[in-house]
């Protein structure tokens, strides 16, 4: 059963996922939680692995979020529903300005339009 919060979003080239050692784009962030996240890749990713991530995501048309966060991946698979492959991670250490991420998507998330 699930102890946080996700976060699903309708564009999956919102939030990028990259190697942070070489910049390689490996995927495209699919859902967050506080603890982790779930990425969607062309290619299969190793489980257990530790990967050194960089997260990107444009914020408005002249700003560009940058966030490194250190993860292992716990899952990967095929999807059965789109030709990407599904990958879950788990952050390996807290991230102070990762939690803020999630909070303040978690708030607006929240916040419904007047009627």
């Amino acid at each position: 059963m699930r102890r946080h919060s996700r976060l699903t979003f309708r564009s999956m080239y919102r939030i990028k996922v990259l190697n942070r050692d070489n910049d390689y784009l490996l995927g495209y962030v699919a859902d967050v939680s506080e603890t982790g996240l779930r990425m969607l890749s062309d290619t299969p990713q190793v489980v257990d692995t530790r990967l050194p991530l960089r997260l990107k995501m444009r914020v408005s048309e002249d700003e560009l979020l940058v966030m490194d966060i250190d993860a292992i991946c716990m899952w990967s698979r095929e999807s059965d529903k789109t030709d990407f492959f599904e990958s879950g991670f788990t952050l390996t250490k807290p991230s102070s300005d990762y939690s803020q991420l999630v909070q303040e998507m978690l708030a607006v998330r929240r916040i419904k339009p007047e009627q």
